[in-house]
């Protein structure tokens, strides 16, 4: 091998662990002790160089619904705060012109500039399996979990009192991360057979959602769901099944877990509360009866359902409070609010509607998992969900527009 085309090896090398890194931020984002601000924000300056390239504007022009819509929903946060002393989802809203349009163009441009004939999705999945080891060592470790947590992470009330269920190295762990990961196993799924090793970490990615968020286990059966609707096999259903039973009986019959019995209940708990939920039986302790109930707190006038209240109620000592996504934008916004944040989904549903079978189907799991998330919390704040998602449509436009335009210059 020739000097140069090892200098090519090593900064290929190089390019590729910087894109991780930073794949890894823009996706978890852990909200480290020692940084002033979150690590996300450093991907915002490195934005800035690529607008003067053609290519930036080209793959811009694909995604200008998503750019107005965001447009739109900043302009209503602006005129719903104008008069306030304090900004409620405005300065937040905002923030979506870069992570949800801005930084995922860059990253893909990135990872063109140096992984030719590569599918970047593969190693998103690479980078949510990396996450994963951080949970299983925090479980497994105490003391490394005691680190991440009290030392490397930031925290405050809330992660103190929720300790017992914030097992990595992200931000939102009892939220966002188990979603992602849900997402990423699902992914799994999809690409086996470009990889059939990627299956051996399915278990890993379930146990990180137990552990964390089971919110993240809707993501999950919503993914197997239109995977068996894309391809489905007998095969495929009794495999999921010994997988999903073998895991079940490590967990619960073994003694591997026995220090984290209490949060594994809790995690498979998810399972009896939706099924208590859905055949009608009542309980004090099902999280589904809870925000359905205290909750689900409405706007009381016809001018606060139109355009709200201007007021974010999530986390109120007082007055009612709640964790429904819809709910928190109703509150905030009115119908107006919502209609504006659903034309995030409907611009995503035009490019996924486009997409071959395979796009298509994980594209549309993508959107139902959206509409069912943002029941639990909300999902439409630049979070690791949607920069994820918005990512990977995006990749699935791109790299597709630019394989059918080989195809006709050819």
């Amino acid at each position: 091998m020739t000097y140069p085309m090892k200098q090519k090896v090593t900064f290929y090398y190089l390019k590729y662990a910087l894109f991780f890194i930073m794949l890894y931020f823009f996706i978890f984002n852990p909200p480290f002790s020692f940084l002033p601000l979150s690590p996300k924000f450093g991907l915002y300056l490195l934005v800035f160089p690529y607008f003067l390239k053609r290519k930036f504007h080209r793959y811009f022009g694909y995604f200008k619904g998503i750019f107005f819509a965001i447009a739109a929903i900043v302009v209503f946060c602006f005129l719903r705060e104008i008069e306030m002393t304090k900004s409620e989802f405005f300065i937040l809203n905002f923030t979506m012109f870069f992570e949800y349009l801005l930084i995922p163009l860059f990253l893909i441009m990135f990872y063109e500039s140096f992984a030719e004939d590569k599918d970047m999705v593969l190693d998103i999945v690479k980078v949510g399996i990396f996450a994963s080891f951080f949970t299983i060592g925090m479980i497994f470790l105490p003391a490394l979990g005691d680190f991440i947590r009290y030392q490397l992470l930031k925290t405050d009330d809330f992660t103190e009192n929720v300790a017992e269920r914030t097992f990595g190295l992200a931000e939102s762990l009892t939220f966002s991360y188990g979603i992602v990961q849900g997402i990423m196993a699902s992914l799994i799924l999809f690409y086996s057979k470009q990889n059939k090793k990627l299956l051996l970490f399915l278990p890993v990615l379930i146990i990180c959602i137990m552990f964390n968020a089971r919110v993240g286990f809707s993501a999950l059966i919503v993914g197997v769901g239109f995977y068996y609707a894309y391809n489905f096999k007998i095969l495929n259903i009794l495999a999921t099944v010994i997988v999903l039973f073998s895991l079940f009986f490590i967990v619960t019959e073994t003694s591997l877990f026995e220090k984290q019995k209490e949060t594994i209940e809790w995690g498979l708990d998810f399972f009896t509360q939706s099924s208590d939920f859905l055949s009608g039986k009542k309980s004090d302790d099902n999280t589904f009866d809870t925000l359905f109930g205290d909750m689900f707190i409405l706007p009381d006038t016809e001018e606060a359902w139109l355009i709200g209240n201007g007021i974010n109620i999530f986390g109120r000592t007082s007055g009612g409070t709640s964790d429904i996504g819809y709910i928190l934008q109703l509150y905030y916004g009115g119908i107006i609010y919502l209609a504006l944040l659903f034309l995030i989904v409907l611009a995503l549903f035009k490019k996924v509607k486009g997409l071959p079978k395979k796009e298509f189907f994980i594209g549309s799991s993508f959107l139902v998992t959206i509409i069912l998330c943002n029941i639990k919390g909300n999902v439409f704040i630049p979070i690791g969900t949607m920069r994820l998602i918005i990512l990977l449509v995006m990749w699935f436009v791109i790299s597709n527009k630019n394989k059918l335009s080989l195809r006709t210059n050819e």
